[in-house]
């Protein structure tokens, strides 16, 4: 059976693909290549390119291999903008006195 890692063609995944290949592990990455590299998973690693919000290429994998976990690194940040200063402050913490 297989750790399915998600996400392990970023950089915390890919590493965490090549611990678990080094310990043995037979291991599934799924990607969608967003942020990560084809190239930073390991040789010994199925992978599958798929989004995540897929369900339906979710159900495909899952027929198709014996999963028996699964470690999550897919996730991507974003934001339209900065935090400002005033967004930092503590301005509008409760005051003590």
């Amino acid at each position: 059976m297989a750790i399915l890692v998600l996400g392990g063609a970023g950089y915390i995944g890919s590493h965490t693909v090549y611990e678990l290949i080094d310990a043995g592990r037979e291991v599934v990455v799924a990607d969608n290549l967003q942020t990560g590299f084809k190239a930073a998973v390991h040789p010994k690693a199925k992978f599958y390119q798929l989004d995540i919000r897929d369900k339906g290429a979710l159900d495909t994998l899952f027929q198709a291999e014996k999963i028996d976990g699964v470690i999550h690194f897919a996730a991507s940040v974003s934001y339209t903008h900065p935090p400002s200063p005033r967004d930092l402050s503590t301005s509008r913490m409760p005051s003590s006195a």
